[in-house]
């Protein structure tokens, strides 16, 4: 099992992006007592602007908390896409939204999911982050599914609805991949 992934979830604001960091690193550092660190960067706009999360999680320590060179990026829109796709490593993966992205030539795995479908198929129109989490954990299993159902029981506590849909959604990516 791979021991650190490096990993961006780019987008624009409003799609969830910095909760996808938050669940997948709090199931990775709470649950799975291993190192998990984040940062989010995004545009002035509320909506609509480049948004990023870059995520590490690690067995070891983690000196720096940027990603460096990425071994997965999460593209849910072509802002992001157009942003990494060229300079990907060798072997590294590309999932995407293929809903909305266009896919162009790049050195990297690349993994078309139609997010806003699934999503929307599984009733809940405005969990495509919540599906892109899901496929890649498929992908990388860079953290145990459980763990991240379990971060996202306990971040929309009290809303059983919010729960439903987003594991749902979650799920939906999730065997999206596994296919």
């Amino acid at each position: 099992m791979r021991t650190k992934w490096e990993i961006v979830f780019g987008g624009v604001g409003g799609q969830g992006l910095l909760l996808n960091g938050e669940l997948l690193g709090a199931a990775a550092s709470i649950l799975e007592k291993r190192q998990a660190v984040m940062i989010g960067a995004y545009g002035t706009e509320a909506r609509g602007a480049f948004t990023k999360a870059d995520l590490i999680l690690s067995e070891e320590y983690i000196d720096f908390p940027e990603v460096l060179r990425a071994d997965v990026v999460v593209a849910l829109a072509q802002v992001a896409y157009d942003r990494y796709a060229a300079e990907m490593p060798e072997g590294s993966i590309l999932l995407y939204n293929s809903d909305r992205v266009k896919e162009t030539p790049s050195p990297a795995r690349r993994y078309g999911v139609p997010t806003e479908t699934i999503a929307s198929g599984v009733g809940n129109p405005s969990g495509q982050n919540m599906v892109a989490l899901g496929a890649l954990l498929a992908l990388t299993r860079c953290a145990r599914p459980d763990s991240v159902k379990e971060m996202i029981r306990r971040r929309f506590k009290g809303t059983e609805t919010l729960i439903a849909g987003n594991i749902a959604a979650f799920e939906g990516g999730y065997a999206s991949v596994l296919g």
